[in-house]
């Protein structure tokens, strides 16, 4: 996975600069996280795997599969990712580009696992504490998972707080395995 990201960042960093200068980050954002959508099918990534397809090929199939036009600069980095056998990176170059939009617009993408449902007013809530805490805007996005037993696990960027009774039972695992 790591390899992957190193692998995507300076296509990623491209990509922003492009677009910030044109003054497009949503509509790059938007078009990244199509095709990003469309490499993760298992019939698509058996395509871009085909060594009979040529770059043209590859690169005129995946623009087609876009539901809206993309912009020739977006088209010319699938070609070009397309020529270096590199397609596979479009989801972790659109989560870059996504990371990298964020900070310029002062926002964080924060995931929040329970347990238990939870409510809207408690999700503000959280929202309200991260928000003041990383001086920025949140982007909350709430997952229900069961396997956590008890408790929520919120995820900001690579930092995992983990105040579930499943993260809680792992850690007391570890400490007694030593």
């Amino acid at each position: 996975m790591a390899e992957l990201a190193t692998l995507a960042r300076p296509y990623a960093v491209a990509a922003f600069k492009v677009a910030d200068a044109e003054g497009q980050l949503a509509a790059w954002s938007d078009a990244l996280k199509d095709l990003a959508g469309i490499v993760a099918h298992a019939e698509v990534r058996s395509v871009i795997g085909d060594p009979r397809l040529s770059v043209a090929q590859l690169a005129t199939v995946l623009c087609s599969l876009v539901p809206v036009g993309l912009t020739a600069q977006i088209e010319q980095l699938v070609r070009m990712l397309a020529a270096a056998r590199k397609l596979v990176l479009l989801p972790m170059i659109a989560k870059q580009f996504d990371a990298l939009k964020n900070e310029r617009e002062g926002k964080i993408d924060v995931m929040v696992f329970s347990a238990r449902p939870v409510n809207n007013e408690q999700l503000d809530s959280l929202a309200k504490d991260l928000a003041k805490k990383h001086n920025s805007k949140v982007n909350i996005q709430w997952t229900l998972d069961e396997a956590l037993i008890g408790g929520i696990k919120v995820m900001v960027g690579d930092h995992v707080l983990d105040g579930s009774v499943q993260g809680r039972l792992d850690a007391l695992r570890a400490s007694v395995a030593i």
